[in-house]
């Protein structure tokens, strides 16, 4: 899995820094924020994208996702009237030209909260609304992944049902889904239904801690959500994408110190964990405890005595065994390593010589 680094807690820094910081801890890619002083579209199409470019080649990270800044003041598709639908279409298309400008693989937009129209009403204007910007990614060779929000933040697919239903719906090639795993949690949701339900549809995944009630972005460990068993759990459904540390405005103060924060730990989630399981051979019959060896695999037996129906006869092991014995009486430089199976391998004639 790859970590990203999100630009939008250093609105107040240089957008240098970002890139730097990227660097300075490790992280993989730049999930650039489309907001002013840097990184907001109109900018980035009369200049600042040969910046932002230059940046990418001085510091070696790339910018993998462009997140304009929208659904809030001013621009809402989902809200308001035909007019200013139409200039919130005309910026996230000037948005996505600007991601594609940059170099990113996509760019990312959410669903904004429609302020209550009538249900039929909604899906038309987000389904009309989503088809345009597909198609303006299209056209770009682009591509548009759609992030729903949580209640706090949305009125539209919160759910994964609908979320789902709508991707399905659209079945547009340049259209695709991710998780932000606050979403989910808040709703009693597990955040690894979303790679489970949307296969190759799921593109970006935004990962964060939660305080279980509210959108707030917390820096893994410092809310309630168990990301560990979370993150596990993703990837085990088969996503192992890129994961933007998404924090925004809650650190804004120090962008620094909590994005080192926030990658150590994630990291530390992402370790691989060695299980160690200690067994006892042949739990649970006398026999077998007594003797775990010669049960490791054996033929049949009388259960009562333990007792085999039929003396066994010789087999390649057995004789292996008992020639490396001799061997062993004859040059006392050769030992034996079995594979903790005496027995089957035949080193119990070689255990009991020496």
């Amino acid at each position: 899995m790859k970590f990203g680094l999100f630009t939008c807690g250093y609105q107040r820094a240089a957008l240098e820094d970002a890139f730097a910081d990227a660097v300075r801890f490790g992280y993989d890619y730049i999930e650039l924020w489309g907001g002013r002083p840097h990184g907001f579209a109109p900018d980035l199409l009369s200049g600042d994208g040969a910046e932002v470019r230059a940046l990418i080649r001085r510091f070696g990270v790339p910018v993998k996702v462009y997140t304009p800044e929208h659904n809030a003041y001013p621009y809402n598709y989902m809200l308001g009237s035909p007019r200013q639908w139409e200039d919130s279409m005309e910026y996230l298309e000037a948005a996505i030209r600007a991601g594609a400008a940059v170099g990113a693989e996509y760019t990312l937009v959410s669903m904004g909260h429609s302020g209550g129209l009538p249900p039929q009403e909604r899906t038309r204007r987000l389904e009309r609304s989503l088809l345009r910007l597909a198609d303006a990614a299209q056209r770009l060779g682009h591509a548009l992944v759609v992030e729903n929000l949580t209640p706090c933040e949305s009125d539209v697919c919160t759910d994964l049902d609908s979320y789902a239903a709508l991707l399905e719906r659209l079945d547009h090639p340049a259209l695709f889904g991710m998780c932000d795993a606050a979403a989910p949690f808040v709703q009693g949701e597990d955040p690894a239904d979303y790679p489970r339900r949307l296969g190759s549809r799921m593109r970006h995944l935004h990962l964060v801690d939660s305080d279980g009630v509210s959108e707030t972005h917390l820096v893994p460990g410092e809310g309630v959500m168990p990301l560990g068993r979370v993150l596990r759990d993703i990837r085990a459904a088969g996503y192992d994408g890129a994961a933007t540390l998404e924090l925004v405005t809650h650190y804004i103060d120090a962008p620094s110190r909590y994005a080192r924060l926030a990658l150590e730990r994630a990291k530390e989630l992402h370790r691989p964990v060695f299980l160690h399981v200690e067994t006892q051979k042949g739990k649970g019959y006398s026999y077998a405890e007594e003797n775990p060896g010669e049960y490791h695999g054996t033929s049949g037996f009388d259960i009562d005595t333990g007792k085999a129906f039929q003396a066994a006869g010789t087999n390649f092991s057995n004789e292996f065994g008992l020639y490396l014995t001799e061997l062993g009486k004859q040059d006392k430089r050769i030992c034996a390593i079995t594979a903790a199976m005496k027995y089957g391998t035949g080193l119990n004639h070689f255990s009991h010589a020496f």
